[in-house]
């Protein structure tokens, strides 16, 4: 079909012309009491009137210069193109343009996304990071590079990984992680950093060795109720000669620990996070206590610039939205991720509570 060309060079500039002229009471739009009656018969008079003032403005103003008719060898050979190339691409590429849509669906979900693929985490308004950190706990063992692939392809830029003895500290649960499963994940996603979280009796030797397999990337988050049994001095320097390493160090804290015993190594400024354990140490697939909120509420009120306050254990869509309703900015996930047929819409809707509640 024949298409013509305009006279004007700036359509855009022209269309805004031709939608200001046709608004009620402008050079070519209905008078301004043209829907006056009742609700139903003035809404119905004025969208006609609106209509019918458009199709006047576009009639004065806009000109054609030429007409163009189509080229029937170049069409032919678009189609076929259409059909050898587009066709089927475009099944395999849906997918991920349905995802990237509704990643665009809000200006907080477009930064998000923007930043996470520049390699900066999205933040909230009080600046500090938003982080989703899926839990390896609840990954196949056997996989442990193909589920944090998996979760880099989801949208993480952290995984969270727990080193646990078969001691008290971890629940009496023993993993098959540790120092060579660090160095083994650091190969196999470099993109990602690991949090890795040490629920064993002896902190410093692990600890250590942990930090030595970072490399000075990532963090090393000690488990309160071992290093206690220490005495805060003890963490205090244990923390430091980790932190000198260039890895960031955190302190976890189980449910029946009151949050206020970590306050030495807050005052001291040698952690940058508290892992606020949300479940009972060692086991996925537990569920959520509500009451770990109060510690997460007690540490944005007491400690107002700690960087980061994790919870931990038993977060879905509805707990993400409690969590960061209380301060919360970050949440280790397992079971609701690597359990989910969709890891990245599941992953997008926990990053979502975060930025629409968050603070």
């Amino acid at each position: 079909m024949p298409g013509q060309v305009g006279e004007c060079s700036n359509a855009p500039l022209l269309g805004a012309a031709v939608l200001a002229a046709a608004l009620p009471g402008s050079l070519h739009g209905p008078p301004v009491d043209a829907g006056v009656g009742d609700a139903e018969s003035g809404a119905a008079a004025t969208a006609a009137a609106a209509a019918g003032g458009l199709v006047t403005a576009v009639a004065a103003m806009v000109r054609a210069a030429r007409t163009v008719a189509p080229n029937p060898e170049a069409a032919a050979a678009y189609d076929e193109l259409y059909g050898r190339v587009y066709s089927s691409v475009a099944a395999q590429l849906a997918p991920l343009s349905h995802r990237l849509g509704r990643g665009a669906a809000t200006s907080a979900r477009a930064v998000a996304r923007a930043q996470r693929y520049a390699g900066a985490p999205p933040r909230l308004p009080s600046d500090r990071a938003a982080l989703v950190l899926p839990s390896l706990l609840s990954a196949d063992a056997t996989a442990l590079g193909s589920a944090a692939r998996d979760a880099a392809a989801a949208g993480a830029t952290w995984l969270h990984v727990d080193v646990f003895d078969g001691s008290p500290f971890a629940g009496g649960a023993l993993s098959s992680m540790g120092p060579a499963t660090v160095a083994a994940l650091r190969a196999m996603a470099p993109s990602l950093r690991l949090d890795v979280h040490l629920g064993v009796a002896h902190q410093a030797a692990v600890a250590e060795q942990v930090a030595a397999a970072l490399g000075g990337v990532g963090r090393v988050t000690l488990q309160w109720e071992a290093l206690a049994a220490d005495g805060a001095a003890a963490a205090e320097a244990l923390a430091r000669r980790l932190g000198a390493t260039g890895c960031a160090v955190g302190v976890c804290v189980a449910p029946s620990t009151p949050v206020e015993e970590v306050a030495p190594l807050l005052e001291a400024g040698v952690v940058d996070l508290v892992d606020v354990l949300a479940v009972e140490p060692g086991w996925g697939g537990q569920p959520f206590q509500p009451a770990m909120l109060d510690k997460v509420r007690w540490l944005r009120a007491h400690y107002p610039r700690l960087e980061h306050i994790m919870l931990d254990g038993g977060i879905n869509a509805e707990t993400a939205r409690a969590a960061a309703a209380a301060g919360a900015n970050v949440l280790v996930a397992g079971s609701y991720l690597f359990g989910s047929d969709d890891m990245a819409s599941s992953f997008d809707a926990l990053e979502d509570a975060l930025l629409t509640h968050g603070e």
